[in-house]
């Protein structure tokens, strides 16, 4: 096969696959639209209703940013209902429909509806209000209440990972550097150690462990590729942290990537006390206030044509608000022209500090997604870094790599892959480079400074070879060793295992307190077994931010909230996938399946029993149906046996459902 003819397989393979999970997701979004009210859907925390306009400002970018409150003449509290909205969400704005028991997606058939609706992302979400930037500014709506939201699939991921692997595919020298053929797995990578990298190399932080300074040297001498492999805890923030220092120390510049927002700004906000001149790009709402002055928004309104930025701005925002004062028609025409022209000469200025403050960067920190953003189009880099790379989609990666000459993939790939609407396994690019390339291009921290050495225990042996190990700080800490928790039967152990042992079953009903979890899964059983657990804890002295809910189905965290609500008590929770890369002092984990058939479901996959027993640091508490679990598969059967031989095995008291 050519060179030509294997790179479009590939290329045409990745598009296939891209347009066949935004097409699942899209349609699932819409049906979930068409079939609920909006009151519905604000209930399960994807849509909210009866907002008022409240102010309009512009963003970066020039984007028209509208705030939205809660209408007072609707509730008496000022406060927004708990929702799911982020910053970074797609959303559907509607005008007039908040008020009615309509269905959310009305608003796309124009024809037969007489309310009005656009779209935007969400770039901050407060207490009191929801700010949406807009995709123009004629979309700034007509109406200052009656006004409605809801989430929508977030197609830009998609089409600017589809524009990648489009471009992938063109012959261009500047993408068929080395690395190119050995991501793709045409050439063995290349594992010569260049001496002038690691030559009388000296660590800027000496706390780093042996297998962390190894990792450190690997990644600086490899002329192509470096795999880090970070179980839980083992400190690979911290070792990126010392890797991306080298790097600059020798003079090189460094594009520093992750899956998530949340991933970049850890490791923003850990190497920006170096002094080192670094930019993190992405909107500000959606960063960590910390790392804000890092902000390519902050260092652009600073700049040399700050001043003159922030007056257009504020002129825009004065001609924007002039549009909720009048009702003509040939004014508002007026005033949207006038904001054009405005937008423009910000857009200039704008972009000509944007492009210093890149420039003068030796750092340069974004999600995958944002390395496809136009003020990255012209930088080059000696250097690319993916942190959390096993939960990336591999076309997210290529977004990055696409001409890169060398590489640092670092993740974990026994924890949770990319979460998938379509039901099929999934190999990320780093897991596929350990299969292709094998252990030479890999670096693995074996020492994790998290678990107890009991919770650390099934884990090591099961996922990583029994090479694993707990660091003495905290191999043997406990509950009862915090100063504010007091020694008791549930705080001198580290694992505790309530066994239901077949006698309560799940749920039959299809109800499960939402229309929207039928296809989901609850036991009312483990759930009041589970909120018995936290008052327990609790009367110890355990606060409720040191503890985290964990479960496989949504509708059993949503059953387990109400339980606590109706206590007054406010515990974090979620499904498995959600709380990846998480800690807590204490996890409950409450395991739902329970019935005569021993059918499990999805919570049979072993990735996710990982990463749900790994996110303690003194307290593993598991609940659950032994009787049923242990049939899901060999590893599970391990499991439950650990549990019985390891754990404390609670009696359920009937006492505990009263």
């Amino acid at each position: 096969m050519s060179e030509e003819t294997w790179i479009e397989d590939y290329s045409d393979k990745e598009l296939q696959f891209i347009e066949k999970i935004q097409k699942v997701e899209i349609e699932e979004a819409e049906a979930l639209l068409q079939k609920y009210p909006l009151p519905t859907l604000q209930k399960n925390g994807i849509a909210l209703i009866n907002l008022a306009l409240s102010s309009i400002r512009t963003g970066f970018g020039g984007k028209t940013i509208i705030e939205l409150e809660r209408d007072p003449a609707f509730s008496n509290s000022d406060i927004l209902p708990a929702n799911s909205f982020s910053p970074g969400d797609v959303v559907r704005l509607n005008q007039g429909g908040g008020k009615s028991d309509t269905r959310a997606s009305k608003s796309v058939d124009k024809s037969k509806r007489t309310d009005s609706s656009s779209e935007g992302v969400i770039t901050r979400v407060q207490e009191k209000s929801i700010s949406v930037a807009l995709n123009s500014e004629e979309d700034v709506p007509s109406l200052a209440e009656g006004l409605s939201i809801v989430k929508l699939a977030n197609r830009t991921t998609y089409e600017r990972m589809k524009d990648t692997m489009i471009e992938w595919k063109k012959n261009l020298p500047e993408y068929r550097m080395p690395l190119f053929y050995t991501l793709t797995g045409k050439r063995k990578a290349d594992t010569f150690l260049d001496e002038d990298m690691i030559s009388e190399l000296k660590f800027f932080n000496n706390g780093l462990n042996d297998s962390q300074k190894e990792a450190v040297r690997f990644s600086l001498g490899v002329r192509e590729l470096a795999l880090i492999h970070g179980p839980p805890g083992t400190g690979k923030t911290h070792t990126l942290i010392e890797v991306i220092r080298q790097l600059v120390n020798k003079g090189k510049r460094v594009l520093v990537c992750g899956a998530s927002n949340l991933s970049v700004d850890n490791i923003v906000d850990r190497i920006s006390i170096y002094g080192i001149p670094m930019v993190r790009l992405g909107h500000p709402a959606r960063l960590l206030p910390s790392v804000l002055n890092h902000s390519l928004d902050f260092l652009s309104r600073s700049g040399n044509f700050g001043e003159v930025i922030n007056g257009i701005s504020e002129d825009i925002e004065a001609e924007l608000n002039k549009i909720r004062k009048t009702k003509s028609g040939k004014e508002k025409r007026e005033i949207f022209k006038h904001v054009r022209e405005l937008r423009k000469d910000y857009r200039r200025y704008e972009s000509q500090n944007v492009s210093e403050c890149l420039k003068a960067s030796d750092i340069v920190f974004c999600t995958l997604h944002g390395a496809g953003s136009r003020q990255l189009r012209n930088e080059k880099f000696d250097v690319v870094i993916i942190d959390e790379a096993s939960q990336a989609l591999e076309p997210q990666c290529w977004i990055a790599l696409l001409g890169a000459k060398k590489a640092i993939l670092a993740g974990d790939h026994m924890q949770l892959s990319p979460n998938l609407q379509i039901k099929q396994p999934y190999c990320s690019m780093f897991e596929r480079l350990l299969k292709i390339q094998g252990d030479k291009v890999k670096c693995f921290l074996n020492v994790q400074y998290r678990m107890h050495e009991l919770i650390n225990k099934f884990p090591s042996n099961t996922f990583y070879d029994g090479k694993l190990t707990s660091a003495p700080s905290v191999a043997k800490r406990l509950l009862m060793h915090l100063p504010y928790v007091e020694e008791t039967e549930l705080t001198d152990a580290p694992i505790y295992f309530y066994d239901t042992d077949g006698n309560y079953h799940e749920d039959d009903d299809k109800d499960m307190g939402s229309a929207l979890y039928q296809d989901s899964k609850s036991n009312k059983w483990e759930a009041q077994i589970v909120c018995h657990h936290v008052l327990e804890l609790m009367n110890a002295g355990l606060k409720e931010e040191d503890m985290a809910i964990v479960t496989p189905y949504n509708a059993q965290v949503a059953l387990i909230r109400s339980m606590l609500k109706l206590r007054g008590i406010e515990v974090e929770m979620g499904s498995v996938d959600r709380v990846q890369g998480r800690e807590k002092e204490a996890i409950i984990f409450s395991l739902v399946r329970s019935n005569d058939v021993r059918e499990v479901g999805f919570l049979s996959e072993k990735k996710r029993l990982n990463v749900a027993i790994t996110r303690p640091k003194r307290h593993l508490c598991v609940v659950g149906d032994g009787n049923t679990v242990k049939w899901a598969s060999e590893l599970f059967q391990r499991w439950m046996n650990f549990l019985e031989e390891e754990a404390v095995v609670m009696g359920v008291e009937p006492s505990i459902f009263e």
